[in-house]
């Protein structure tokens, strides 16, 4: 029998398939491209990075409902502290078990240990590389990690300060002026490792994410207020279910970088969709299985270049399908442990002194 999860099961879902696009891109870069050039002609996932942007908006969203849920706690300053407390430590221990795992299988590998390269890594150790203070990536995934922390740092204060016309008003218009000048300027709004004189690109794309996710909170609870019929509901459910088919279509196809604007779009209504009208009664979208895959998804993420790293020195000569397929299969292994260790560690930390003293402050 199936066991009904807090969580939305659609939406854990869709972090899953997300994350998974993700991974088959580095896969198709670094596996396709690097061994056997011919096939990336008929690349893998080759615009699978879109899937950064759902997680952007999601994390906005999120954002969002926090903050009108509790609009009369505590003074701005300390509720800021402690918002952003729980979202870095949230995610870090799941960061720091992937990221030592990679770093300790880098080096045995390459057998290039010295303190340099310890000293060198203790940015990305701790999610602050796209401050600007990057000294070598040892994992450079996190990238998504630290630009979302920081750029949540910054805008949860005003965000909670202003919801009304932060939310309704600056939200778009700042996400669309973004995501405009990327594309006018880079012709993408990709570019992880970019550095422009105004910083860190994904800097800029993660502030328009996070924007959209914003904007999209209030889309939603504007949307909810009114009645629908079951026939609109059904079209609603449908209709972004098309949708974001279309975006794992898109994923698969080359095609010029500045059409991922179009992509974006149709992710934001999607998910407009998706959070309006819930599927209700689907016990398999809140079946264990399901609620595990979403969870899934995060460190899915942050152990995938370790299953690249595996994969590229002991299987170079398989057959590339069969190499991406055993990659994705020990990325799942290496995540599985990963989550389990993670869980313990952060309920750990959660009922920790440190972390007490802090969510309490008044």
């Amino acid at each position: 029998m199936a066991t009904k999860s807090k969580r939305n099961g659609e939406i854990e879902l869709l972090r899953f398939i997300f994350c998974l696009l993700v991974v088959l891109f580095h896969c198709n870069k670094d596996i396709f491209n690097l061994i056997s050039p011919y096939h990336y002609a008929y690349a893998l996932s080759p615009r699978g990075y879109i899937g950064v942007e759902f997680f952007f908006m999601l994390s906005g969203y999120f954002m969002a409902l926090g903050i009108d849920k509790k609009k009369n706690s505590a003074p701005l300053g300390t509720d800021s502290v402690r918002f952003i407390w729980k979202k870095y430590f949230s995610i870090f221990w799941y960061h720091i078990i992937a990221f030592v795992a990679l770093f300790t299988v880098h080096t045995l590998i390459n057998q290039d240990f010295t303190m340099d390269k310890l000293f060198n890594v203790i940015p990305g150790a701790l999610l602050i590389t796209r401050t600007g203070i990057r000294l070598y990536d040892i994992n450079g995934v996190e990238w998504y990690l630290s630009a979302m922390i920081l750029v949540m740092a910054a805008m949860y204060p005003v965000a909670k300060k202003h919801f009304e016309v932060y939310a309704k008003a600056i939200a778009p218009i700042s996400a669309a002026l973004i995501y405009g000048w990327l594309i006018h300027k880079y012709h993408t709004i990709s570019g992880t490792t970019v550095w422009t004189e105004l910083g860190y690109r994904c800097m800029w794309r993660a502030a328009a994410g996070l924007n959209v996710g914003l904007f999209m909170y209030c889309c939603v609870k504007a949307l909810k207020r009114r009645e629908w019929s079951k026939k609109e509901a059904t079209t609603a459910k449908i209709a972004r279910w098309i949708m974001f088919g279309s975006i794992c279509v898109y994923a698969m196809c080359r095609n010029p970088g500045q059409y991922e604007i179009y992509a974006v779009i149709v992710i934001f209504i999607a998910l407009v969709l998706a959070f309006t009208f819930p599927f209700e009664n689907a016990n398999w979208l809140d079946s264990k299985a399901v609620a595990w895959l979403g969870r899934m998804s995060l460190p899915l993420y942050l152990n995938q270049n370790l299953a690249i790293l595996i994969g590229k020195t002991y299987l170079r000569e398989l057959n590339d399908v069969l190499l991406v397929i055993l990659i994705v299969a020990t990325d799942f292994a290496l995540s599985a442990i990963c989550l389990w260790i993670g869980n313990k560690a952060t309920k750990k930390f959660n009922e920790s002194k440190l972390n007490k003293i802090v969510m309490g402050l008044r």
